[in-house]
């Protein structure tokens, strides 16, 4: 199943403000970290750094590029309705594969990209090839652990540093809560600071024990959602039921308020019965204290009924 980044909207505003806020500075700092008027965006997603910056500087010229054809389809319908078409181009491709014409950048930026990557050395050396003597990379990944279903690997400085290091040199670190960001140039010289710190031992030791808590609290974490979620289908489940039962209770209120109903009229019906019953034994009681002889009349004809009958 494919995960599309939503960085567009998370700017936007649309999931959430507090997201909201730690995109804007995130992408607001890489807006502010770009040099030259050649620039090519790797991994650019739905556009959102190149449509920014075309929007405000109108001299540069970049490129977007991304393997995801619904992210760049997002890209393409906004720069549609804008005005800088000639200065801003989204591309669909694979990075490694795709022929650049000899054409060399002044920046290239790669913001969100090394963590999604099995191997990242090759993506770093074609944007070494690809940017200009002197030129800038700016890379921004998720700082410590983010369970994203596509991230291949954990950041911290070190490792970062590390691989960035093998084809620029590192000049700039920006720590943005759940987000670090470097800045490095093509043969320039490194930070001395940012190397001395890279490479210290207690550094390694810090970051390799950070990892463990880190993971520890959110295993933990996920399980209490895991429990949480477990007991909230529960409650659905007992609130189905209930619901289920309240509704047979009202059916069997119904019914026996039926069957009252039903025997009220049986006795009345019974009632009627037997007082027509009582009515007519009563006229025939009458009839022969009155008529005494009449009974022999009466015995006469059911003997005669009952004779026929066995006939």
């Amino acid at each position: 199943m494919k995960c599309l980044d939503k960085v567009y909207e998370a700017y936007a505003g649309l999931i959430g403000e507090k997201f909201a806020q730690e995109t804007r500075e995130r992408v607001d700092w890489i807006c502010g970290q770009i040099k030259g008027n050649q620039i090519l965006d790797i991994g650019c997603s739905q556009g959102i750094v190149p449509l920014l910056l075309t929007r405000t500087q109108s001299d540069l010229h970049i490129l977007g590029i991304d393997i995801e054809e619904e992210s760049i389809a997002f890209a393409q319908a906004i720069l549609a309705k804008e005005d800088f078409s000639d200065r801003l181009t989204f591309v669909c491709a694979d990075f490694l594969t795709y022929d650049f014409q000899d054409r060399h950048y002044d920046c290239i930026i790669m913001t969100e990209v090394l963590e999604h990557l099995v191997a990242v050395q090759p993506f770093l050396e074609r944007a070494s090839a690809l940017l200009q003597t002197g030129g800038t990379l700016v890379v921004t990944v998720p700082f410590g652990i983010n369970d994203f279903p596509d991230h291949k690997r954990t950041y911290y400085l070190q490792e970062l540093d590390e691989q960035v290091s093998a084809f620029f040199a590192v000049q700039q670190v920006k720590y943005m809560g759940k987000w670090i960001g470097l800045v490095a140039v093509k043969d320039g010289e490194a930070d001395s600071k940012i190397l001395e710190l890279a490479y210290n031992p207690v550094l390694t030791l810090m970051e390799q024990n950070m990892y463990k808590i880190e993971r520890e609290h959110i295993d933990c974490i996920n399980s209490h959602f895991a429990q949480r979620n477990e007991l909230k289908a529960q409650i659905s489940a007992n609130d189905r039921a209930v619901k289920q039962l309240t509704n047979e209770i009202g059916i069997l209120k119904d019914a026996r308020k039926d069957m009252g109903q039903k025997l009220h009229d049986a006795e009345q019906k019974y009632t009627q019965l037997m007082q027509s019953q009582e009515y007519r034994l009563g006229l025939k009681i009458k009839d022969i204290k009155e008529h005494p002889f009449h009974i022999f009349k009466y015995i006469g004809r059911r003997l005669k009924w009952i004779l026929k009958k066995k006939v």
